[in-house]
């Protein structure tokens, strides 16, 4: 399977990470549960993935327009989980349902893309002079692009070496409210019996960049989150794009619970 490919500066990309996450805009309450959805079919192709999650945006509209005027607003509101946290937690699930089962249109992309270039220049953070058509880009990616890559692509592939690896385990793959509030993709099972789970990067992950030790802490809580909860660890799982796992140190922490 091919993957996307970023043909944006690597530093203007960079400049909107930290600003695409603190504005909460990564939160499904804004794209959907991304990872639920790109599982939710077979896709053959990168492009049938980006058409599938674009025609999902246009459904969610039909519901939208079914809605309150009062719910509207709320719903349509990229930033209303984190402007609002206490009422946000009030919403009833119905109506949360139609920002977090769907994707979004390329229109709705544009309109995140808005969001990031104006607090950019609000902050005096666009250094680099990024246009707002590279903002609404940066959006894609990551939404888009960045899902296929890790998701279907590096995670696929991880997945199949792993299992020979590990042949006795069961690999079940985590939903999206489950990879969302404990950073885990699989969990992996023997005989029926949850040994841990797993969620899988790529080297850059682990690049010592402020915003990527920002994500690595929100990744590390909701790790100890799943620990408490469930008993069983949180293993990192670093590979390339094949699929060839890059740090075995995790590997041997897996084996040393089967002993």
């Amino acid at each position: 399977m091919s993957e996307f490919l970023n043909t944006l500066d690597s530093k203007k990309f960079a400049s909107t990470n930290g600003l695409w996450n603190e504005l909460t805009l990564n939160d499904p309450w804004s794209v959907g549960y991304i990872t639920t959805l790109i599982v939710s079919s077979p896709f053959h192709n990168k492009e049938e993935w980006e058409i599938f999650y674009y025609n999902s945006g246009a459904k969610r509209n039909q519901e939208i327009i079914k809605l309150k005027d009062s719910e509207r607003v709320i719903v349509t509101d990229e930033l209303y989980k984190k402007n609002n946290p206490i009422l946000f937690n009030k919403i009833n699930y119905s109506l949360k349902n139609i920002n977090h089962n769907f994707g979004r249109t390329e229109d709705d992309f544009k309109k995140k893309g808005a969001i990031l270039f104006d607090e950019l220049k609000k902050r005096n953070l666009n250094k680099l002079n990024l246009t707002e058509e590279e903002a609404t880009e940066c959006v894609r990616f990551r939404v888009i692009c960045e899902t296929w890559n890790g998701v279907i692509v590096r995670e696929h592939n991880t997945i199949e070496k792993l299992k020979k690896l590990f042949p006795d385990l069961t690999f079940k793959k985590s939903g999206g409210d489950a990879d969302y509030k404990y950073g885990i993709d699989y969990e992996l099972s023997k005989d029926d019996e949850l040994v841990c789970a797993i969620q899988i990067k790529p080297r850059s992950y682990f690049y010592n960049f402020p915003y990527l030790k920002i994500a690595q802490s929100a990744n590390q809580i909701k790790h100890d989150g799943y620990k408490k909860v469930f008993k069983s660890p949180v293993y990192y799982i670093t590979a390339d794009m094949r699929g060839n796992i890059i740090d075995n140190n995790q590997i041997k922490n897996i084996r040393g619970l089967l002993d």
